[in-house]
């Protein structure tokens, strides 16, 4: 979740350009049912300090939100999100990327593509997955989705 309060600046319909420097990123484990167990959920790699639920991050955050389109039923939206702690590593800058290609198939349905792409220097995975003493760094995240929708008016 982040949240601030800032500047939005629209030089045309399709661009945004947002800064906060006033903003809060939290971090939030939900399922906090197998933490301390077996089956225990290893919160610190998704940069929450260990036997707790959450973490709070003050700091900055600038986004840029695009849309483009090259035809008339296709769009292309990008969204940079970039967030900077300034208590813990001001110099690690959180990477959050979104790319959203929408082709309008006929007057009911659209197909999506969807890239999600974050880089987070607090999120820390195994280099070696197999080898549970290997070291954890941190480490690109990316994700596809591919969808289809129906779309009704009124």
């Amino acid at each position: 979740l982040t949240v601030g309060l800032g500047l939005d600046y629209k030089p045309n319909k399709f661009t945004s350009f947002n800064f906060s420097p006033l903003s809060y990123k939290g971090t939030f484990v939900l399922d906090t049912t197998g933490i301390k167990g077996e089956d225990a959920i290893d919160q610190t790699k998704y940069g929450v300090p260990k036997g707790k639920r959450s973490k709070n991050e003050p700091g900055a955050s600038f986004m840029i939100t695009h849309e483009y389109k090259p035809l008339k039923k296709l769009a292309i939206t990008n969204r940079l999100q970039l967030f900077t702690n300034y208590i813990e590593n001001p110099q690690n800058i959180d990477i959050d990327w979104e790319m959203i290609l929408t082709a309008n198939l006929n007057w009911f349905t659209d197909v999506r593509l969807n890239t999600h792409l974050v880089f987070d220097d607090d999120t820390k995975s195994l280099v070696d997955p197999d080898d549970k003493n290997s070291k954890k760094t941190a480490r690109i995240q990316f994700k596809e989705l591919l969808g289809f929708s129906f779309v009704f008016s009124f």
